[in-house]
């Protein structure tokens, strides 16, 4: 399982190392952002933390309508991060209504 993750891990990496001096792929960095920040859900709430910011922070440059649904989805993802880790519970917004339980 572990060997998933770094791969996982190796892959968003990449992503986020591509030229990119146009910012065409700003949406696709923060869905690698988002996608690392629940890679250490469970082994660093820090580091998870950190990559959830960095995701919402990069979707701010992207104006699409996916971009919407994207934030949403990073959210309730920083949400469980929270809940996960007992910690910064003060200040959750949940998104989707199934995720409220």
């Amino acid at each position: 399982m572990q060997d998933k993750v770094d791969k996982a891990r190796e892959l968003c990496h990449e992503i986020l190392n591509l030229e990119d001096e146009k910012e065409s792929f700003a949406l696709l960095r923060a869905s690698a952002l988002g996608y690392l920040a629940e890679s250490y859900t469970f082994e660093s709430y820090d580091r998870a933390s950190w990559y959830a910011n960095k995701a919402l922070e990069t979707l701010d440059s992207c104006h699409v309508e996916r971009a919407k649904k994207r934030r949403k989805d990073i959210l309730n993802t920083y949400a469980f991060i929270k809940l996960v880790n007992k910690q910064g519970l003060d200040n959750i917004k949940i998104y989707n209504v199934c995720e409220e339980a």
